[in-house]
Protein backbone atom coordinates (compact mmCIF):
# COMPACT_ATOMS: atom_id res chain seq x y z
CA UNK A 1 0.00 0.00 0.00
CA UNK A 2 3.30 2.24 0.24
CA UNK A 3 4.19 3.09 -3.21
CA UNK A 4 8.06 2.17 -2.19
CA UNK A 5 6.49 -1.26 -1.43
CA UNK A 6 7.08 -2.14 -5.06
CA UNK A 7 10.54 -1.41 -5.77
CA UNK A 8 13.02 -4.07 -6.44
CA UNK A 9 10.00 -6.44 -6.76
CA UNK A 10 9.96 -6.94 -2.98
CA UNK A 11 6.34 -6.67 -3.05
CA UNK A 12 5.92 -9.30 -6.04
CA UNK A 13 8.56 -11.54 -4.39
CA UNK A 14 6.64 -11.55 -0.70
CA UNK A 15 3.73 -12.48 -2.64
CA UNK A 16 4.85 -14.99 -4.79
CA UNK A 17 6.71 -16.86 -1.64
CA UNK A 18 2.23 -16.66 -0.39
CA UNK A 19 1.03 -18.05 -3.67
CA UNK A 20 -0.87 -15.01 -3.41
CA UNK A 21 -2.04 -12.54 -6.73
CA UNK A 22 -0.78 -9.08 -6.81
CA UNK A 23 -2.45 -7.09 -4.23
CA UNK A 24 -1.65 -4.35 -2.14
CA UNK A 25 0.44 -5.25 0.86
CA UNK A 26 -0.96 -4.44 4.88
CA UNK A 27 2.60 -2.93 5.56
CA UNK A 28 6.12 -1.05 4.93
CA UNK A 29 8.97 -2.92 3.71
CA UNK A 30 12.73 -2.07 4.08
CA UNK A 31 14.11 -1.81 0.86
CA UNK A 32 17.81 -2.23 0.86
CA UNK A 33 20.54 -2.65 3.35
CA UNK A 34 20.72 0.45 6.47
CA UNK A 35 23.80 0.66 8.61
CA UNK A 36 22.43 0.01 12.03
CA UNK A 37 24.15 3.59 13.17
CA UNK A 38 22.06 5.33 10.76
CA UNK A 39 18.80 4.18 11.99
CA UNK A 40 19.63 4.50 15.41
CA UNK A 41 19.92 8.73 14.26
CA UNK A 42 17.01 8.68 12.31
CA UNK A 43 13.37 8.07 12.80
CA UNK A 44 13.63 5.39 10.43
CA UNK A 45 10.55 2.88 10.61
CA UNK A 46 8.17 6.18 11.10
CA UNK A 47 5.06 6.19 9.80
CA UNK A 48 1.80 8.09 9.68
CA UNK A 49 -0.42 4.33 10.09
CA UNK A 50 1.56 2.40 12.89
CA UNK A 51 -1.28 0.03 12.76
CA UNK A 52 0.77 -1.29 9.29
CA UNK A 53 3.76 -3.32 10.28
CA UNK A 54 7.18 -1.90 9.12
CA UNK A 55 8.78 -5.25 8.10
CA UNK A 56 12.62 -5.07 8.56
CA UNK A 57 15.10 -7.27 7.34
CA UNK A 58 16.91 -8.25 10.65
CA UNK A 59 16.90 -8.51 14.58
CA UNK A 60 18.54 -6.07 15.29
CA UNK A 61 16.93 -3.59 13.20
CA UNK A 62 14.01 -4.36 15.02
CA UNK A 63 14.96 -3.52 18.11
CA UNK A 64 17.09 -0.23 17.58
CA UNK A 65 13.74 0.86 15.99
CA UNK A 66 11.64 0.02 18.72
CA UNK A 67 14.17 1.68 20.97
CA UNK A 68 13.04 4.86 18.83
CA UNK A 69 9.92 4.13 20.20
CA UNK A 70 8.15 3.28 17.31
CA UNK A 71 5.71 0.87 17.37
CA UNK A 72 4.90 -2.62 15.53
CA UNK A 73 8.23 -3.37 13.72
CA UNK A 74 8.77 -7.16 12.53
CA UNK A 75 12.15 -8.88 11.60
CA UNK A 76 11.05 -10.90 8.63
CA UNK A 77 14.39 -11.08 6.66
CA UNK A 78 15.20 -9.51 3.38
CA UNK A 79 12.71 -10.11 0.84
CA UNK A 80 16.01 -11.51 -1.70
CA UNK A 81 15.70 -14.53 0.82
CA UNK A 82 12.03 -15.38 -0.08
CA UNK A 83 13.04 -15.04 -3.67
CA UNK A 84 15.98 -17.13 -3.07
CA UNK A 85 13.93 -19.74 -1.46
CA UNK A 86 11.22 -19.52 -4.26
CA UNK A 87 14.09 -20.19 -7.21
CA UNK A 88 16.77 -22.68 -5.51
CA UNK A 89 16.12 -24.97 -7.80
CA UNK A 90 17.41 -22.59 -10.56
CA UNK A 91 19.70 -21.41 -8.24
CA UNK A 92 21.25 -25.12 -7.99
CA UNK A 93 21.28 -25.85 -10.96
CA UNK A 94 22.52 -22.14 -13.37
CA UNK A 95 25.47 -21.45 -10.82
CA UNK A 96 28.59 -20.60 -13.40
CA UNK A 97 32.01 -19.47 -12.10
CA UNK A 98 33.41 -17.24 -15.20
CA UNK A 99 34.70 -13.55 -15.40
CA UNK A 100 33.97 -10.61 -13.60
CA UNK A 101 30.70 -8.32 -12.93
CA UNK A 102 31.24 -4.88 -11.47
CA UNK A 103 29.01 -2.98 -9.47
CA UNK A 104 29.81 0.81 -9.48
CA UNK A 105 28.20 3.02 -7.16
CA UNK A 106 25.18 4.33 -8.62
CA UNK A 107 22.82 7.69 -8.99
CA UNK A 108 19.18 7.49 -8.09
CA UNK A 109 16.31 9.88 -9.20
CA UNK A 110 16.92 11.70 -6.08
CA UNK A 111 20.77 12.36 -6.66
CA UNK A 112 23.42 12.39 -9.23
CA UNK A 113 26.53 11.11 -8.20
CA UNK A 114 30.12 11.71 -8.77
CA UNK A 115 32.01 8.75 -9.70
CA UNK A 116 35.57 7.55 -11.45
CA UNK A 117 34.49 5.17 -13.49
CA UNK A 118 38.00 5.28 -15.73
CA UNK A 119 40.16 4.50 -12.37
CA UNK A 120 37.28 1.58 -11.53
CA UNK A 121 37.68 -0.16 -14.74
CA UNK A 122 41.78 0.25 -14.64
CA UNK A 123 41.49 -1.10 -10.90
CA UNK A 124 39.29 -3.83 -11.66
CA UNK A 125 41.16 -4.66 -14.88
CA UNK A 126 44.25 -4.92 -13.00
CA UNK A 127 43.26 -7.46 -10.41
CA UNK A 128 40.55 -9.16 -11.88
CA UNK A 129 39.60 -11.47 -14.87
CA UNK A 130 37.47 -11.15 -18.21
CA UNK A 131 35.26 -11.25 -19.39
CA UNK A 132 33.99 -8.09 -17.71
CA UNK A 133 30.28 -7.10 -16.93
CA UNK A 134 28.76 -3.98 -15.03
CA UNK A 135 25.51 -3.23 -13.73
CA UNK A 136 24.58 0.54 -14.20
CA UNK A 137 21.50 1.99 -12.55
CA UNK A 138 18.76 3.61 -14.90
CA UNK A 139 20.01 6.95 -14.08
CA UNK A 140 23.64 6.30 -14.98
CA UNK A 141 22.63 5.43 -18.71
CA UNK A 142 24.23 7.91 -20.28
CA UNK A 143 26.08 8.08 -22.93
CA UNK A 144 29.29 9.81 -21.50
CA UNK A 145 29.37 6.84 -18.86
CA UNK A 146 28.47 4.35 -21.07
CA UNK A 147 31.30 4.96 -23.96
CA UNK A 148 33.84 4.33 -21.26
CA UNK A 149 32.76 0.77 -20.76
CA UNK A 150 31.82 0.01 -24.30
CA UNK A 151 35.20 1.07 -25.68
CA UNK A 152 36.98 -1.13 -23.06
CA UNK A 153 34.82 -4.40 -24.35
CA UNK A 154 33.01 -4.62 -21.34
CA UNK A 155 29.25 -5.65 -21.14
CA UNK A 156 26.60 -3.26 -20.14
CA UNK A 157 23.74 -4.82 -17.88
CA UNK A 158 20.86 -3.03 -16.53
CA UNK A 159 17.96 -4.00 -14.41
CA UNK A 160 15.70 -0.66 -15.16
CA UNK A 161 14.11 1.67 -12.59
CA UNK A 162 13.73 0.83 -9.12
CA UNK A 163 9.68 0.18 -9.90
CA UNK A 164 10.67 -2.62 -12.38
CA UNK A 165 9.11 -5.44 -9.92
CA UNK A 166 11.31 -7.93 -11.94
CA UNK A 167 14.44 -6.34 -10.45
CA UNK A 168 15.78 -8.73 -8.16
CA UNK A 169 14.86 -11.57 -9.99
CA UNK A 170 17.04 -10.35 -13.37
CA UNK A 171 19.56 -9.18 -10.95
CA UNK A 172 19.81 -12.96 -9.66
CA UNK A 173 19.69 -14.67 -12.13
CA UNK A 174 22.73 -12.34 -14.08
CA UNK A 175 24.95 -12.98 -10.78
CA UNK A 176 24.97 -16.60 -10.75
CA UNK A 177 26.85 -16.70 -14.11
CA UNK A 178 30.33 -14.87 -12.35
CA UNK A 179 32.89 -15.83 -10.47
CA UNK A 180 33.98 -12.90 -9.00
CA UNK A 181 31.28 -9.84 -7.93
CA UNK A 182 33.18 -6.47 -7.48
CA UNK A 183 31.98 -3.66 -5.92
CA UNK A 184 33.03 -0.31 -5.30
CA UNK A 185 31.23 -0.26 -1.18
CA UNK A 186 29.38 -1.91 0.53
CA UNK A 187 25.74 -1.98 -0.33
CA UNK A 188 22.78 -3.91 -0.47
CA UNK A 189 24.01 -6.11 -3.57
CA UNK A 190 27.48 -6.88 -2.07
CA UNK A 191 25.59 -9.16 0.99
CA UNK A 192 23.41 -10.78 -1.77
CA UNK A 193 26.32 -12.00 -3.34
CA UNK A 194 27.51 -13.34 -0.71
CA UNK A 195 24.88 -14.96 0.27
CA UNK A 196 24.47 -17.05 -3.17
CA UNK A 197 28.42 -17.59 -2.51
CA UNK A 198 29.96 -15.87 -5.31
CA UNK A 199 33.46 -14.54 -4.81
CA UNK A 200 32.52 -10.85 -3.31
CA UNK A 201 35.24 -7.57 -2.80
CA UNK A 202 35.07 -4.29 -2.62
CA UNK A 203 37.63 -2.31 -4.45
CA UNK A 204 38.90 0.90 -4.19
CA UNK A 205 43.16 2.92 -4.93
CA UNK A 206 45.35 4.79 -2.91
CA UNK A 207 46.18 8.36 -3.84
CA UNK A 208 48.70 10.06 -1.91
CA UNK A 209 47.93 11.13 1.25
CA UNK A 210 44.88 9.05 1.33
CA UNK A 211 44.33 5.60 2.51
CA UNK A 212 41.96 4.42 0.89
CA UNK A 213 40.03 6.14 -2.32
CA UNK A 214 36.79 4.72 -3.30
CA UNK A 215 36.15 6.05 -6.66
CA UNK A 216 33.28 8.07 -5.75
CA UNK A 217 33.05 12.16 -3.99
CA UNK A 218 31.42 11.62 -0.79
CA UNK A 219 30.61 15.31 -0.30
CA UNK A 220 26.61 15.66 0.85
CA UNK A 221 26.63 11.99 1.36
CA UNK A 222 24.46 12.38 4.41
CA UNK A 223 27.06 10.24 5.88
CA UNK A 224 30.14 8.85 5.80
CA UNK A 225 30.67 5.79 3.42
CA UNK A 226 34.33 5.56 3.08
CA UNK A 227 34.10 5.60 6.95
CA UNK A 228 31.95 2.43 6.52
CA UNK A 229 33.75 0.56 3.37
CA UNK A 230 37.57 1.01 5.58
CA UNK A 231 35.31 -0.59 8.73
CA UNK A 232 34.20 -3.53 6.60
CA UNK A 233 37.85 -3.81 5.07
CA UNK A 234 39.46 -3.96 8.92
CA UNK A 235 36.68 -6.62 10.07
CA UNK A 236 36.37 -8.75 6.75
CA UNK A 237 39.93 -8.81 5.22
CA UNK A 238 38.42 -11.79 3.27
CA UNK A 239 36.34 -9.00 0.84
CA UNK A 240 39.73 -7.36 0.18
CA UNK A 241 43.30 -8.90 -0.51
CA UNK A 242 43.22 -11.73 1.04
CA UNK A 243 41.49 -15.45 -0.40
CA UNK A 244 38.46 -15.32 -0.49
CA UNK A 245 36.30 -16.80 2.14
CA UNK A 246 32.64 -18.10 0.94
CA UNK A 247 31.97 -19.85 3.90
CA UNK A 248 32.71 -16.45 6.01
CA UNK A 249 30.58 -14.42 3.45
CA UNK A 250 27.77 -16.42 3.45
CA UNK A 251 27.87 -16.05 7.25
CA UNK A 252 28.27 -12.07 7.46
CA UNK A 253 25.52 -12.11 4.53
CA UNK A 254 22.90 -14.52 6.33
CA UNK A 255 23.50 -12.11 9.63
CA UNK A 256 22.47 -8.46 7.80
CA UNK A 257 19.93 -10.27 5.28
CA UNK A 258 18.16 -11.33 9.02
CA UNK A 259 18.46 -15.25 7.33
CA UNK A 260 17.17 -16.33 11.25
CA UNK A 261 14.21 -14.31 11.28
CA UNK A 262 13.02 -16.09 7.40
CA UNK A 263 9.01 -16.31 8.09
CA UNK A 264 6.93 -19.36 7.37
CA UNK A 265 4.14 -18.62 5.28
CA UNK A 266 1.43 -19.18 8.27
CA UNK A 267 3.51 -16.55 10.03
CA UNK A 268 4.12 -14.13 7.17
CA UNK A 269 0.39 -14.36 6.28
CA UNK A 270 -0.60 -13.42 10.50
CA UNK A 271 2.27 -10.91 10.42
CA UNK A 272 0.40 -9.17 7.02
CA UNK A 273 -3.23 -9.95 8.27
CA UNK A 274 -3.64 -11.40 4.56
CA UNK A 275 -7.04 -13.10 5.74
CA UNK A 276 -8.54 -10.07 7.10
CA UNK A 277 -11.03 -8.66 5.02
CA UNK A 278 -11.50 -5.43 6.67
CA UNK A 279 -7.88 -4.68 6.51
CA UNK A 280 -7.86 -5.55 2.45
CA UNK A 281 -10.26 -2.93 1.95
CA UNK A 282 -8.65 -0.88 4.55
CA UNK A 283 -4.90 -1.01 2.46
CA UNK A 284 -6.41 -0.48 -1.15
CA UNK A 285 -8.04 3.21 0.79
CA UNK A 286 -4.87 3.73 1.94
CA UNK A 287 -2.91 3.12 -0.77
CA UNK A 288 -5.09 5.31 -2.85
CA UNK A 289 -4.80 8.23 -0.51
CA UNK A 290 -1.09 7.69 -0.52
CA UNK A 291 -0.85 8.28 -4.41
CA UNK A 292 -2.85 11.02 -4.37
CA UNK A 293 -0.74 12.63 -1.29
CA UNK A 294 2.21 11.72 -3.94
CA UNK A 295 0.92 13.52 -6.88
CA UNK A 296 -0.09 16.63 -4.86
CA UNK A 297 3.70 17.12 -3.14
Amino acid sequence: MYIDNNWYGHKKILLNYLNLKYQSIFGSIQHGWILEDRVRKTNYGKRTLTLAPFLCWNKKIENIIKENNIQNVHAIGAPFLYLCDIKKEIIENNIKNVGTFAFPFHSTLEEKIIFDHEGFIKKIEENFTPPYYVSLYNEDLTSDITSLYKNKNWKIISFGKRENTNFLEEFLFEILKFKTVVFSEVSTGFFYSMYLQKETKIIYSKKPNKEFFFFRDYKNNGFNKNEINKIFLKNYPFIDKDKYDKNKGLQLAKKELGFDNFKSHNDLRKILKIDNFYIKIFSLIFKFLVIIKSKIQ
